[in-house]
């Protein structure tokens, strides 16, 4: 009865432990979005460029495009902000990024593609080929070169982005061009062999398998999901060797798309089907900081570019 007890007490002391630790996680989580994001520089550029008549919104379309200062042609290059597919974090992911890209001299076009109630069976992605088809037919308005486009996507952006790198459900079904390159960030993918994935810390398993229900349950607006809606994001499962370069980071403390459990799937697949990829864990990075400045991601979207073969004014 004695080792009974002993067994017990440490098998909860371990759920009062680790429950602690992701408090912990999460409260750091929410100070580093707020320091990192740079929120401010991405609605004070939103604001100056509304106000010189500048800035393009297209409510058709769903984006806001950010155009450069130089005047000079820039690559198109869309960002997909993440949320879960339950909302979107356009301001510390959208705007912001599209700031900084700006600072670089290049053009960017972000997002605003439908979430919760107006996310369903795929729509995301079909929004995405939209934008990208319409600012192709039209690149001298936006001045921008769309037939080697880069997508960037944040969390479940990343999802987005990155799955429309693929043939089954992105560029080639919608009668695009591949991109030329993916840079995805803390990427989600939706694994439906969660039940597989082995984490010491059973409240961050528990919130791995919420993501894949909710994820699933916002885009296909039920509860029990066919063999087909159970592996429509997974992402990692769509890879091929025609994949598009892949730029991705994570990072150790990302306890809401932990490298483990989902990065690492999407690693491994463009490793496997040997795609040109850079991916970096950044030790101490958590999740949703965005261009990532003031952790060890900073400087990650310079790389990248420079990887992409982007050109940038430093």
């Amino acid at each position: 009865m004695l080792v009974l007890w002993i067994v017990l007490g440490a098998f909860v002391g371990w759920y009062i432990f680790t429950f602690v630790v992701v408090m912990i996680q999460t409260a750091y989580m929410y100070h580093m979005e707020k320091k990192c994001s740079y929120k401010k520089d991405g609605l004070e550029r939103k604001e100056a460029l509304s106000k010189s008549g500048r800035l393009i919104v297209s409510k058709e379309y769903k984006f806001t495009f950010f155009p450069n200062d130089t005047g000079r042609r820039s690559p198109l290059i869309i960002i997909c902000p993440g949320g879960g597919y339950k909302y979107l974090c356009i301001e510390k992911e959208g705007w912001s990024t599209a700031a900084r890209l700006n600072e670089y001299g290049l053009c960017a076009c972000v997002m605003e593609y439908g979430t919760g109630k107006d996310c369903f069976n795929m729509s995301p992605m079909k929004e995405l080929a939209a934008a990208i088809r319409h600012i192709s037919e039209n690149e001298d308005l936006y001045n921008v070169d769309a037939k080697n486009y880069i997508l960037i996507g944040y969390s479940a952006g990343g999802n987005l982005a990155g799955m429309f790198g693929t043939k089954e459900e992105g560029y080639m079904k919608y009668g695009l061009p591949k991109p030329l390159s993916v840079f995805l960030g803390y990427f989600w993918t939706s694994d439906p062999e969660y039940y597989r994935h082995h984490c010491v810390n059973p409240w961050v398993w528990l919130l791995d398998y919420h993501l894949f229900v909710r994820g699933n349950q916002i885009m296909f607006k039920k509860r029990r999901f066919s063999e087909w809606e159970k592996n429509a994001l997974a992402l990692h499962k769509k890879i091929d060797k025609d994949y598009p370069k892949a730029y991705l980071f994570s990072g150790t403390q990302d306890i809401v798309v932990p490298h483990r459990l989902q990065c690492g799937l999407v690693k491994k697949a463009v490793a496997e089907n040997h795609v040109e990829h850079i991916y970096h864990v950044f030790k101490g990075m958590p999740h949703g900081v965005a261009v990532g400045d003031f952790t060890t991601a900073s400087g990650w979207l310079p790389e990248a570019l420079a990887f992409a073969g982007i050109e940038i004014e430093k």
